[in-house]
């Protein structure tokens, strides 16, 4: 684990509920090629301003390009996929994106609006390799979240709904960890992640 993360229970506590807080952690027992499996889990977004902020993302490190899987990148609309100078966290990303961006205060933004599901490589949010809409992901209660990755096809669903299916899906890269990471700033709310299962696909 990196950053501000903690497992309290059965329960992996990425960010507090607070400002400027960033938390990482990687299941390193086991290693996964990038396509070929199917990930369940269950997150909450909970607690913290009114205005919410900043989502979490499943993260698929590439071992053969990546630094230590204790990385974490920046706190504040990162997810803490991305870190200044030392660029952005090797593989893939889900992002599961909570903050409203408010284009009359952040004029030229290119991240999309609330709530939505991207695709990143490489930790570059303003590069995202596919976009989909979502429910609501603040609504303080445990959600599941399912990723599907095949070579030719990746999919992510929410509490059963498919909210991005991606065709011609061919990641880089030969084997790396699965983790999670998310972020807050200015805006804060607590970040969870609990019940990770990993399932081989023939």
């Amino acid at each position: 684990m990196a950053g501000n993360a903690e497992q309290i229970g059965e329960v992996l506590v990425l960010t507090p509920p607070m400002r400027s807080m960033v938390g990482a952690a990687f299941a390193t027992h086991e290693e996964w090629p990038p396509s070929g499996w199917e990930l369940s889990t269950e997150f909450r977004i909970r607690d913290g301003t009114d205005r919410r902020a900043d989502g979490i993302a499943m993260v698929w490190l590439d071992l053969d390009r990546a630094g230590p899987p204790e990385w974490s990148g920046w706190a504040g609309g990162c997810m803490g996929l991305w870190n200044g100078d030392a660029g952005g966290m090797t593989g893939w990303a889900i992002e599961l994106d909570t903050f409203h961006n408010d284009v009359e205060e952040l004029p030229g933004i290119v991240d999309p609006d609330y709530p939505h599901v991207s695709v990143i490589l490489d930790g570059d949010l303003t590069q995202p390799l596919a976009v989909g809409g979502a429910p609501m992901l603040d609504e303080s209660q445990w959600q599941r979240l399912v990723v599907q990755s095949r070579t030719g096809h990746l999919e992510v669903r929410i509490d059963g709904a498919s909210v991005l299916d991606l065709e011609d899906w061919n990641p880089p890269g030969d084997r790396g960890y699965i983790g999670f990471s998310a972020s807050t700033g200015q805006l804060y709310n607590r970040h969870e992640v609990r019940t990770v299962r990993m399932t081989a696909l023939p």
